[in-house]
This record gives C-alpha cells, structure tokens and sequence, in this order.
C-alpha cells in the first residue's frame, strides 16, 4: 500500500525528542561525575581547598564547552594593555587598571578591577596569578571567579605558574637577599628557598613541577656574574649551581625534565637539569631581540636591530642547538612564535606567516597598531580598540 503524502511523518520529531533526552541525561551525568571527583578528593586527602580548587576548574570547563561567545573580532574593553597571556585557550588581558578573561569563542568571562601599581600576570593551565610588582599582595583568579587574595610580609619580586597549578612567589627578604616560595592549589606552602647574595631575574619550573631553575645575577668584579640554581621540590638541598661571567640570562625554560635551556644575552646553552653540566652550546649570530616560549622540540630566536631591519633573522633550533631553519626577514620584528607547521614573526605593523614546509611566507598587515599578538588554539591580535584572530592573506614569496 502507497503511503499518504499528506500524513505527518513523526519519525524524525521523536528522533529529536529522544536526542534532547540523551543530552539532558549526558549533561546531568556530567555535573554528576564532576560532584563526585570533588567529594573523592575531599574524602581521600583530606584537603578541602584541593577539591574545591579542581571541583572549580571541572564546572567552568564544562560551562565552556556549553556555552559560546559571539565570536572575534571583540571589542577590548581593558585600557593601557601591559600583558597577554594563554589559559588553556582562553585569552588573559592585563591592563594597567584591570584584568579580563576571554573565552576561545569571544565570551568575556571575567573581568577584575586589580588596583595594582606595577601589575604582572603569570598563568597556569587553568589558573592567573595577578601580583604587584614591588608591591605585597597577590591574587589568584579561574578563569570566570576569584579564588584567593595574598598578602606578603615583604615585596614581590617575581612570580610564576607551572603547568599543574603550583605558584612560586619570590619576595625580598630581611634576613637574606631573597625567597623563594612554592604554593599548592590554596596557598598551602611546600616549598621554600634563600636566596642569600644575588638578585633573582627568572624562574621555570619542569614539566612535572618537580624539577625547578633559579635564574639570578650579582655584580663581580666590575662585571655581571650569573648563576642558576637548580632545585628539587622533594629536596632540600641545591641540587647543582650553574655560573657564568658576563651573560645575563633572559629566558630559562626546561625543554623536558631533564635538559634546561638558558638564552643568555650572548649565548644560547641547554644544561642537563640535575647536574648543570652544558650539554649544548649556541653563539648568537647578531644581537638577541627575543626567544619564543612555546614548549616543543624546537625554538625560534630572533636576531638584529629594528632601526636596521635588514640585519632582522630568525633561526629555529632543535633541542640541540642545531640550526634547523634560517631566515633573512628584512622586516621589523618584535616576537616570533612557533608551532607544528607555521612561524609567525610580529610587529606592531605586521605578521610573516612562514610556512615551514613550502618554504614560503606570508606578509599580512595589520589594519592599525597592534600591541601584542599570541598563540592560543588560534593566532590572536590585540590592539587598542579590539581582540582579533590573524587573517591570511594570499601567500606570496619573500
């Protein structure tokens, strides 16, 4: 029998009934399972400010995945940008008078009125630390909420997230030079450390936060002596000192969790990380203008002058030290950035897109003033007036 064309077909409305059952049943077992975890933890460790931390960080990323923003280009409500940063995707935007988090998707998700003289952020996966540079109080906030202030007895020299959420403070102090603190989720100290002559300019954590380096500088002799303490979280003791006349180290960051690199202002090196014995050495061909801080195999240095962009190179080097790549830019560069497939060199007028593949690049101006640019799940550009992802252009040889 031929069936009615004009009868209704209810097939496909119970099919969407029985679909928006399903979802409400996922997103209620979802909520569920993270209630659980909360209270596992609470239970099995016995460490409240630890479960509510993580029973935070699994309803914001679950309100994340639910809900969306409108989309870039957003317009930037945070004046005098100082910094930018990455929280698993989202975009940290500091100002001189507050502080903004946005979604992957352009939702404004938090926005905090800081009140600090000289702010600095640090970020973790899911985590921004807001501090006063030279001022005593610091304060912790998610991605959507505050989680905690802080006060100091003494200012705060410098301050830095690993990956899994533990906070290292460095504060002067009136017994020594310095020190340093390490905090778990909830300010709980695990860790601490005197600094006794020099002062501290830089500091990294491993992967696995159990491996820490210690960037500090002291006059001697007329000159700027270097030295890098490598610490042990489970330890109370230096495992090893690293040293070196004349250089000024301006980035250090653990390759892996057993080789440090150290971009000094003359010299690249990679240190094994226990020992502090070089294994790897780089002399600069031209003066340093920036070193990337994407974690990989690989890292992207930028030579020359802006006032003589002829001079302007950047050259990736693999976990060895090797020149993989090298480039002539002959264009002004600020920051270079690298990932799997592309290196992006910016300015304030410009991103080259390089491929590294083909070998080509593409020049991409930029519509005004831009302040920074950075590498989340995409290319993100902040100026003045708005936040906005990198646009290509038709790729043309340079």
């Amino acid at each position: 029998m031929q069936k009615n064309k004009n009868k209704p077909d209810n097939t496909s409305k119970i099919e969407i009934i029985r679909h928006k059952r399903r979802m409400k049943r996922l997103k209620r077992g979802l909520i569920s399972m993270v209630v659980l975890v909360g209270i596992m933890v609470f239970v099995l460790t016995d460490l409240g400010g630890y479960a509510a931390v993580m029973l935070t960080d699994a309803a914001e990323s679950l309100q994340l995945t639910v809900s969306k923003g409108d989309g870039f280009p957003l317009t930037n409500t945070v004046e005098n940008v100082i910094q930018v940063d990455d929280i698993s995707g989202s975009i940290a935007v500091l100002g001189d008078r507050e502080f903004s988090t946005i979604s992957p998707t352009g939702a404004i998700l938090n926005t905090v009125q800081h009140g600090y003289a000289n702010p600095k952020i640090t970020t973790s996966d899911k985590r921004v630390c807001i501090y006063n540079l030279g001022g005593t109080e610091l304060r912790v906030e998610s991605r959507k909420k505050n989680i905690g202030i802080k006060t100091f007895d003494n200012p705060i020299l410098l301050a830095e997230y690993s990956d899994n959420g533990h906070l290292a403070v460095i504060t002067e102090s009136t017994t020594h030079k310095a020190a340093l603190t390490v905090f778990a989720s909830g300010f709980d100290d695990i860790y601490s450390f005197k600094i006794e002559e020099d002062y501290p300019i830089d500091f990294a954590f491993s992967s696995d936060s159990k491996m820490m380096a210690l960037s500090a500088i002291t006059p001697d002799n007329g000159l700027l002596k270097s030295t890098i303490y490598l610490l042990k979280r489970t330890s109370n003791e230096v495992v090893s000192t690293i040293s070196r006349q004349g250089s000024i180290p301006l980035c250090t960051r653990f390759l892996d969790n057993k080789n440090l690199l150290v971009a000094y202002d003359n010299i690249a090196v990679v240190y094994d990380a226990e020992t502090g014995a070089e294994k790897f050495a780089y002399n600069y061909p031209d003066e340093l203008i920036s070193v990337s801080e994407q974690e990989g195999k690989n890292t992207v240095f930028l030579f020359g002058d802006n006032k003589q962009i002829t001079r302007n190179t950047f050259v990736v080097l693999d976990n060895s030290l090797q020149e993989i790549l090298k480039y002539n830019i002959n264009n002004p560069a600020e920051k270079a950035f690298l990932t799997d497939e592309y290196i992006y060199v910016f300015s304030a007028q410009n991103v080259l897109c390089y491929d590294i593949l083909l070998q080509k690049a593409t020049n991409i101006k930029l519509d005004e003033y831009t302040l920074d640019m950075i590498i989340t799940k995409q290319e993100i550009l902040v100026s003045h007036n708005e936040i906005s992802v990198l646009q290509g252009e038709e790729e043309k040889e340079t």
